[in-house]
Order: structure tokens, then sequence, then C-alpha cells
């Protein structure tokens, strides 16, 4: 088994996170946000998203706005956010590592309570964290 390097040995920075969302166009934008630490403008987004469309992309660029959105909601449960660096002309979208809930503690937490519960309502009796009867 070969462990894979967390830094680029020719350019010092770190490998993006392989990272997975639905849809052919939000994977490439989430690619390219994620192959570009110091951040990508909205032109230079549509520039690589859209190079092999024979039309050249859609016509509104706040398009790209709307399918960051929705990656974004795929993303949180992967630790995961794209932001802008601030608002307006020149923004610049980076990733950006979050916290997520199920990453705060255990991630199995929710997953266990749920099992108690049901074994607690099979077996009759009450479950940690219920009130009694």
């Amino acid at each position: 088994m070969t462990r894979r390097a967390h830094i680029c040995p020719t350019c010092r920075r770190p490998f993006p996170p392989q990272l997975v969302v639905h849809g052919p166009v939000r994977q490439r934008i989430v690619d390219a946000i994620a192959n570009r630490p110091d951040g990508i403008t909205r032109a230079e987004l549509l520039d690589v998203v859209y190079a092999d469309d024979i039309d050249g992309g859609p016509e509104n660029p706040n398009t790209v706005a709307v399918l960051i959105k929705y990656a974004n909601a795929e993303l949180a449960a992967q630790g995961y956010q794209i932001a802008p660096t601030w608002r307006g002309r020149g923004a610049r979208y980076r990733l950006i590592e979050i916290q997520s809930p199920a990453a705060a503690g255990n991630p199995f937490a929710r997953f266990m309570d749920a099992q108690q519960r049901i074994l607690a309502a099979h077996s009759g009796g009450i479950a940690p964290g219920e009130p009694g009867k």
C-alpha cells in the first residue's frame, strides 16, 4: 500500500481533497476551485468549466453562483464550502474547510442514538434520554 503525499514536491502546495458532487458541471466547478488554493474569479471559472462547450457557456455569468450554491449543499456534508473572498467585481472563489456538525463530535452519534431508540422500542423499554412513562 502506498501513501499519497500531502504536499506536491514540485510546487510545495497541498493536494486538493477528493470531493464529489452531483452533476458534471458542478463537479468541474468544484475541481477547478479545489485546484486553485489562491482562488479563482468568476470569469476564469467560466473559461475553465465551459472550455469544451461550443456555445461558450451560459449567457448569464450568475449561473456559476447558482451552481456553487447547490454544490455547497453537498460539500457541507464533506466538511467543505466554496466562498468568495469578498463581494463584488473581481471576487475570488476559494474552497474553505468547515467543521460539519457530524464531524464536531462522534460522526456516529446520531446513528447510535437512533439505534438505541429502535432497540428500546422493540424490547418495550425506555431509550436513554427519553422521559419515563
